[in-house]
């Protein structure tokens, strides 16, 4: 069974509050404080789905992966 991605398409993650998260870009990234009692801390991101460059979007699906660095200090 073949699947039909769809092509000339981005996928941008942003923070809560709105603004973008840029790959490789620390300052563009969310921060959380993890309390000294170790409750549990919920993140919130919103993806958006945007066209790549020019071209325009084809139908099809879409799959993306994300992942959470955490920095400990």
């Amino acid at each position: 069974m073949a699947v039909d991605y769809s092509q000339n398409v981005q996928v941008r993650l942003r923070k809560a509050a709105g603004p973008q998260m840029v790959v490789g870009d620390a300052t563009s990234s969310q921060e959380y404080v993890i309390p000294s009692t170790g409750a549990d801390v919920t993140h919130y991101y919103s993806a958006g789905y945007y066209a790549k460059g020019a071209n325009a979007v084809t139908q099809g699906l879409v799959r993306t992966t994300a992942g959470i660095e955490l920095v400990y200090q």
